[in-house]
């Protein structure tokens, strides 16, 4: 019996290397579209030495329920999205959560009778159109929690340099502190990753790193905070080319997820006591500069 196609909602940059990753692989991947929103036949990646398109396989309702999906969307979008595929869900379903803001897994749990599972990933790139995404640096990708799923080998051709975490917890809050010091910042300064290290915006993200990694911390996560110095610095360098997701969305002026990755770190923050003036600083100039976008 041949495995269950994989499903992608949310076809931007993630979702884009994740079909092109399956399909290299020769998995079956369909893409859900969004309503009145039609895909093309294709996409394209381009890698470092070469590039590669893409037939995309689009999801009817109606002709198999989804067994396998990975929501890839904006996070403050994640539940709106699950909510609109529910009726196509199998009651078995293995759903994936790959995204950058923080989500109320209780919430998600609520709309599914399967099982949640959360990824998340410094693998990095950015559109120059809509359906043509430039892989802008190699990264680690991170799955769990709990025991390891049958299709976890299946993922790993598809997405080299993935590792299962019986408890994903402490990678997430890593995740999220990482992108509260680089997407903000490269927001505002309108550059690349790699940007970072430059003279003039080395102290700040310095000042971010050690104030996020107080954060870590006192989350009583030690192992993520001792590493956090190196671990962000690494993500800044080997993502160097990238433009982040939220410097994209300002650029074309979508909403950001801004929401989503300072304010609930900043209320952890809050809570233990972390002085944090840095990243608070730049939530104060990113709502004043892009109030729309917020």
């Amino acid at each position: 019996m041949s495995n269950p196609p994989w499903h992608i909602l949310g076809f931007g940059v993630i979702g884009q290397l994740l079909h092109a990753g399956f399909s290299r692989s020769g998995q079956q991947c369909l893409v859900v579209s969004k309503p009145n929103q039609p895909l093309p036949a294709h996409h394209t990646v381009q890698y470092q030495n070469h590039t590669e398109t893409f037939d995309i396989e689009v999801f009817v309702p109606g002709d198999r329920l989804i067994e396998r999906l990975v929501v890839c969307t904006k996070s403050y979008d994640v539940t709106q999205a699950i909510t609109a595929v529910k009726q196509a869900l199998s009651p078995t379903a293995q759903i994936v959560i790959m995204v950058n803001g923080l989500v109320d897994s209780h919430e998600i749990a609520e709309l599914t009778t399967g099982s949640v599972y959360w990824a998340l990933t410094t693998e990095g790139g950015y559109r120059n159109e809509a359906h043509h995404t430039v892989h802008g640096g190699s990264g680690v990708t991170r799955l769990g929690s709990g025991s390891e799923p049958d299709w976890l080998r299946e993922w790993q051709e598809a997405v080299p340099n993935s590792h299962w975490h019986t408890d994903i917890d402490p990678y997430r809050w890593e995740k999220l502190s990482v992108n509260a010091v680089i997407n903000p910042l490269t927001a505002l300064h309108q550059c690349r990753n790699g940007e970072l290290e430059n003279s003039e915006l080395k102290a700040c993200t310095q000042t971010s790193i050690d104030e996020a990694r107080a954060v870590l911390e006192a989350l009583g996560f030690t192992l993520q905070a001792q590493g956090f110095h190196n671990t962000c610095w690494e993500v800044i360098r080997k993502t160097g080319a990238n433009r982040s997701s939220m410097l994209q969305d300002i650029t074309l002026k979508r909403r950001t997820e801004i929401s989503t990755i300072l304010p609930p770190l900043l209320a952890v923050a809050a809570k233990h006591h972390v002085a944090t003036p840095q990243l608070k600083n730049t939530l104060t100039a990113f709502q004043q500069r892009f109030p729309e976008l917020c």
